[in-house]
């Protein structure tokens, strides 16, 4: 069984931690600016991901100038990623897999046992104990 622990950590640690922190933010950041001011198609997007990861692999090197360009392409390797599973319906899929549904009006009528509710138009759902139809605790739920 391996032990955990902390100790004070020395200079170059903390040289190396900040540095990986700066690279991940500035790979980050600088593939947000290009993305904003490019055409960046979801094939670019996809050859940029791959490039990241290729280059990330043939990167060699020490010290702190190889962490730093390590950390920057990881910052655009997560940011084109997470673009990549927004572009192709990756995250829209896990959120309809994890998100509740609303009752249809045919739901509702075969709940209730009438048929007063015609259709449902802008539905919110609300995950609070607080939360009623008539709105308690600032919440509420549209229904019509």
């Amino acid at each position: 069984m391996a032990k955990l622990g902390l100790q004070k950590p020395s200079k170059s640690q903390i040289i190396n931690a900040g540095s990986t922190t700066v690279g991940a933010v500035t790979g980050f950041q600088a593939y947000e600016l290009v993305a904003q001011k490019l055409p960046i198609t979801k094939m670019i997007n996809l050859g940029i991901l791959g490039t990241s990861i290729v280059g990330q692999a043939f990167l060699k090197g020490t010290g702190m100038l190889k962490t730093f360009v390590s950390a920057a392409l990881l910052g655009i390797t997560v940011n084109s990623g997470y673009t990549a599973a927004e572009d192709f319906g990756v995250i829209r899929a896990i959120n309809k897999m994890v998100t509740p549904q609303i009752a249809s009006a045919q739901e509702l009528n075969g709940f209730y046992g009438t048929d007063t509710v015609d259709y449902i138009q802008e539905a919110e759902y609300v995950d609070s104990p607080m939360a009623s139809l008539s709105g308690m605790g600032n919440q509420n739920m549209k229904l019509m």
